[in-house]
């Protein structure tokens, strides 16, 4: 028997490349997505595409959808998921990627509210906020734009 796709996609994955963040190589992710039957997986390491190229070769493998991503570090509030929609996506987020290890010391990367609203748009993007975050100014600023592109994370640990 024949079970239908699932209609569930995990959008908030860290590879192994993102150091004490993630634990498996991106040919894992991508594997275990397929074993699931998920329709798609986003890589959404912090700060970097650093996992994308062996999911993006993997996933094709396997027919499984990629999503890309990253989890970008702020200088003034918790991390933000931003997940793009298409090249001129990946182009911007790549562009805060690059100023935010520009403008910080080696090794970390930090990046404003006022870089993020300059670089990210809702034709592009998708971001998501930390639902827990006991910061409301962001999403208040961010709503009115990104409309049905804003979304919170909900998290379940066991």
């Amino acid at each position: 028997m024949a079970f239908p796709r699932k209609s569930y996609a995990p959008l908030i994955v860290f590879s192994n490349y993102s150091f004490l963040e993630g634990a498996s190589f991106p040919e894992e992710l991508a594997l275990q997505a397929a074993a699931f039957d998920l329709p798609a997986i986003a890589i959404t390491d912090k700060d970097g595409f650093y996992g994308i190229v062996r999911a993006h070769v993997a996933t094709r493998d396997c027919g499984v959808h990629l999503v890309v991503g990253a989890t970008l570090t702020r200088n003034d509030g918790p991390p933000l998921v931003v997940l793009v929609k298409d090249k001129e996506g990946y182009f911007a987020l790549a562009t805060l990627i690059s100023q935010g290890r520009h403008q910080s010391d080696k090794g970390t990367s930090f990046l404003s509210t006022p870089q993020l609203l300059q670089w990210l748009s809702p034709e592009h993007h998708f971001i998501i906020h930390p639902a827990l975050s006991q910061e409301t100014h962001l999403p208040l600023l961010l709503l009115p734009r990104f409309k049905d592109a804003l979304f919170a994370s909900i998290a379940r640990y066991m």
